[in-house]
């Protein structure tokens, strides 16, 4: 049973990464501090839900694709996340630039 983590500060994940295999994703934030992830080389643009924390999940083609932003030590910026996509494909992380 996990306990409520209250979500990361948007500021902290707003920006681009990169993966060797996917390419860039950006995370951008818009009206009513509603968070984006554009991803992939189609530049798929989906809006990202907090499930718990550093845990986050966004919906296309009807199926959830859960994401996970990773912290540096000291918990005060996000260094990578990385993306489920589904079927054990977790292609490494996104590097934050």
């Amino acid at each position: 049973e996990s306990k409520y983590m209250e979500p990361l500060e948007a500021r902290l994940l707003v920006g681009s990464y990169e993966n060797q295999i996917m390419g860039k994703a950006v995370i951008t934030k818009e009206e009513d501090d509603i968070l984006f992830i554009t991803i992939g080389p189609l530049g798929w643009k989906h809006e990202l839900e907090n499930l718990n924390g550093n845990k986050y999940i966004f919906e296309s083609d009807g199926h959830l694709f859960p994401v996970e932003f990773n912290l540096n030590k000291k918990g005060e910026k996000v260094v990578s996340m990385s993306v489920d996509l589904g079927h054990g494909e977790n292609l490494g992380d996104w590097k934050k630039k």
